[in-house]
């Protein structure tokens, strides 16, 4: 009895700390950009972000994808043909140069046939990317989010089991032919 409580507040307290919670930071981020079909590659200049929202744990930037997008879309709009576009972050801007010259340095490397464009900040900026706008992201990771969306779910489940029963035909017996638990006619198998 005491080893199953045991397990059950350390699993308990496991999954209290694995829940994440957007917060918003400042981060250094650039952008960087290349064409399977070319060999020129894009690099923007490094942009600091003001109020960018990271998961606390895994410490991943929330909705990296759109910020990909937006790198896309301006070169799209520059007349760049399928671009695949990622971003790159730090939390300092240090760290976010160190990797900026190593992204940078194997592009320019002698030997290297790549046509390197800087795409300048006077050009292009990241627009930042709310977590407000997705309430889904900030109030699931919330004590009472989570409560409100388990009680919101029940209720829903609730309603869909009322309409089920309301659309359910009232036989004698509970099935058509009288017998319960066994429909009526022949039997599978066409005996």
């Amino acid at each position: 009895m005491r080893r199953i409580y045991l397990i059950t507040l350390f699993l308990s307290m496991l999954s209290i700390e694995s829940r994440a919670v957007l917060t918003p930071v400042t981060l250094y981020v650039y952008g960087f950009s290349y064409s399977f079909n070319d060999s020129t590659v894009y690099i923007t200049d490094i942009m600091r972000l003001d109020s960018a929202w990271v998961d606390s744990r895994t410490k991943f930037l929330y909705s990296r994808s759109s910020y990909s997008f937006q790198l896309k879309n301006h070169l799209l709009e520059q007349g760049v043909n399928t671009p695949t576009c990622v971003i790159s972050y730090a939390t300092t801007r240090k760290k976010a140069e160190k990797k900026y010259v190593k992204l940078k340095s194997r592009y320019t490397a002698r030997g290297q046939t790549f046509i390197v464009k800087y795409v300048p900040e006077t050009d292009f900026v990241f627009s930042p990317v709310s977590a407000a706008d997705d309430p889904a992201a900030i109030t699931n990771n919330t004590k009472e989010g989570r409560k409100a969306a388990k009680e919101a779910a029940k209720a829903e489940k609730k309603t869909a089991k009322e309409e089920r029963k309301a659309k359910k035909p009232d036989f004698p017996g509970g099935q058509p032919g009288g017998r319960k638990g066994r429909p009526s006619g022949p039997p599978p198998g066409g005996r």
